[in-house]
């Protein structure tokens, strides 16, 4: 006969199952549809928010070039949005560092070189400077351990945020528009206000 634990292991099986078929419901999906979505796509649904970039297409991509700058800023696509008054900034972005040799490659291979970090917006005050001013130092902090995923074809990146905090802030505050950053060698910073779209879990947009 079975024991009580077996049918508790196997319980706790089933669920972690079930919440990764959830959860990889909303990759497959957004995984699909990556090349329907344009530059600058904004998604938030009840548990994820998805910021999806496509630049234009190139036969080939090219990084770490000579006319780059050590520590400088290559490529960078990312969004700026705010929530209960904290800023928040998300993305994409490769930096030429110190060692760095020219290279390139396919679209992902671009992505891998590089990094997807999730920024909050800290503000500290220190003490007064004469009369009723005070010293307040604002800096952007990386967040660890955050639960975030890319997904990449030939010519599109996707990042899928589902921390859970600022998922449901997002559905909270309903913000109408965030901010589109993007960055490439020898072009224009791109940077505007895009649309987002929430939906729900049956996909009806709202």
């Amino acid at each position: 006969m079975p024991s009580l634990s077996n049918h508790y292991c196997a319980f706790l099986l089933l669920i972690a199952i079930v919440i990764s078929g959830c959860s990889n419901s909303i990759y497959n999906r957004v995984r699909s549809n990556l090349p329907s979505y344009d530059n600058g796509t904004v998604i938030v649904e009840p548990d994820a928010a998805i910021f999806i970039f496509k630049p234009e297409p190139r036969s080939e991509w090219q990084w770490y070039q000579k006319t780059t700058g050590i520590s400088e800023l290559e490529y960078s696509f990312g969004v700026q949005f705010e929530l209960d008054g904290v800023e928040y900034q998300c993305g994409y972005s490769l930096f030429k560092h110190p060692f760095a040799r020219p290279d390139d490659g396919s679209f992902k291979e671009l992505i891998d070189a590089g990094q997807v970090d999730l920024w909050k917006e800290e503000s500290t005050s220190g003490g007064p400077i004469g009369g009723n001013r005070a010293i307040v130092a604002v800096s952007n902090r990386r967040m660890e351990y955050v639960r975030m995923r890319t997904l990449v074809d030939d010519n599109s990146l996707a990042i899928v945020l589902k921390e859970k905090d600022i998922v449901e802030q997002f559905n909270s505050a309903r913000p109408d528009s965030i901010f589109f950053r993007q960055i490439l060698p020898s072009e224009m910073t791109q940077r505007k206000s895009v649309k987002v779209t929430y939906r729900n879990p049956e996909g009806l947009n709202n």
